[in-house]
């Protein structure tokens, strides 16, 4: 007999959908496709394809290892995250550098961060959402939210005017910053490519003189895509290793 490794069960939420299209959401799909080529899962005991629609209630018994599967979740088990905070509704991680938050023409969503966490809360039947995100070569902090209203009442306060949340950045930058502090107000190409405002406050926390170097805490003002690097650029001040801009 195949032992059950991990019982997902199936709520409200999901009810309607087929089975490939709830595990998807919770797993990385070369795990998935493994799991049905293998016949290693059943919906309330019963064999399953991946057309077979759930029910709320029902109990999804996966008979292969996650953590251990060669062709699934090994692949993404070098951490990409560590839990800084965490209650009920959301959390807070801290991501590594040089990930992926989603998935991209040339990134598989097997080796994303949402993949992974997707993963780690599985077997607590938790989709988690992410409310903003991070550069893939940025490290720092991502707030997820555990269910969909609270996705949305954390994305309003990223996006009201009173800027209930204050995001802040710290960038090693070449060269030597003279001024203490300042801002950097220059209009920056949006994603459907015309030109929006853009701000971006900078203070100096350190000068490295012996090599070159500034260390700068940023808060920006907008969230422009890639603004910190561009603003900086356009100072003469790049951040170290951006061959980008």
């Amino acid at each position: 007999m195949i032992k059950t490794m991990k019982t997902l069960k199936i709520t409200k939420a999901d009810a309607g959908k087929t089975l490939i299209q709830v595990l998807r959401k919770k797993f990385p799909i070369v795990y998935v496709h493994k799991l049905f080529r293998k016949s290693a899962l059943r919906v309330s005991g019963k064999r399953a394809k991946e057309e077979t629609e759930v029910k709320d209630g029902d109990e999804v018994q996966l008979m292969l290892d996650f953590s251990s599967d060669g062709e699934g979740g090994s692949e993404i088990q070098k951490k990409m995250f560590s839990i800084l905070y965490e209650d009920d509704l959301l959390a807070i991680v801290g991501k590594s550098p040089h990930i992926a938050v989603h998935e991209a023409p040339n990134i598989p969503r097997k080796e994303t961060l949402i993949a992974q966490l997707e993963a780690h809360y599985a077997p607590e039947n938790i989709t988690p959402l992410l409310v903003h995100r991070l550069d893939v070569n940025t490290s720092g902090c991502l707030i997820v939210a555990k269910n969909p209203d609270v996705a949305e009442e954390l994305e309003a306060m990223f996006l009201d005017e009173k800027r209930s949340v204050k995001k802040e950045y710290i960038a090693l930058v070449r060269g030597i910053v003279k001024q203490k502090e300042g801002e950097i107000n220059s209009p920056l190409k949006g994603r459907d490519g015309s030109k929006v405002n853009a701000l971006t406050s900078y203070e100096v926390m350190h000068v490295f003189k012996q090599h070159g170097v500034s260390l700068l805490l940023i808060e920006i003002k907008t969230g422009r895509l890639h603004q910190i690097r561009q603003h900086l650029a356009k100072i003469n001040h790049p951040v170290v290793m951006d061959d980008q801009h």
